[in-house]
């Protein structure tokens, strides 16, 4: 049987030197406390857009998975009217949430979805996590 898991509000984290800072977990029963993937304020808002932009019904959920291309395997970004059993929310803003497949939860737990400014526009980028460093307080 597959432990549930719950996503916690968030818990406060010593940072380095720096205080405390606010950290999204969900409680796993085989490792207690564990991080999950941080979305930034610019990545929220940029997604939420994107959806309003592509005319995608106002209910969809964005949702992060597994894809093959090409290329081979990668990470991509779907909207969905309702996530999988084993989907994490790792955000929620009114009726918006922002899930990742059951099966990359563990895989992105270190990571944060920001934006970064191009010539072309916004692009969403997926990078590791600053150790003590919220997405609102980059170095």
């Amino acid at each position: 049987m597959v432990p549930r898991l719950r996503v916690l509000r968030s818990v406060y984290l010593p940072a380095a030197g720096e205080g405390w800072i606010a950290r999204k977990v969900r409680f796993d029963a085989r490792k207690g406390l564990v991080s999950v993937l941080e979305i930034s304020p610019g990545a929220l808002v940029a997604l939420k857009d994107l959806r309003t932009r592509s005319d995608i019904p106002d209910d969809a959920d964005a949702r992060i998975q597994a894809v093959t291309g090409e290329g081979g395997e990668g990470i991509g970004l779907t909207f969905v009217e309702e996530g999988e059993e084993n989907d994490q929310v790792v955000a929620e803003e009114g009726d918006f949430k922002i899930v990742v497949a059951g099966e990359l939860a563990d895989a992105l737990d270190e990571s944060v979805l920001d934006i970064r400014a191009t010539e072309a526009g916004v692009q969403l980028e997926l990078r590791e996590r600053h150790p003590g460093i919220s997405p609102n307080e980059q170095p």
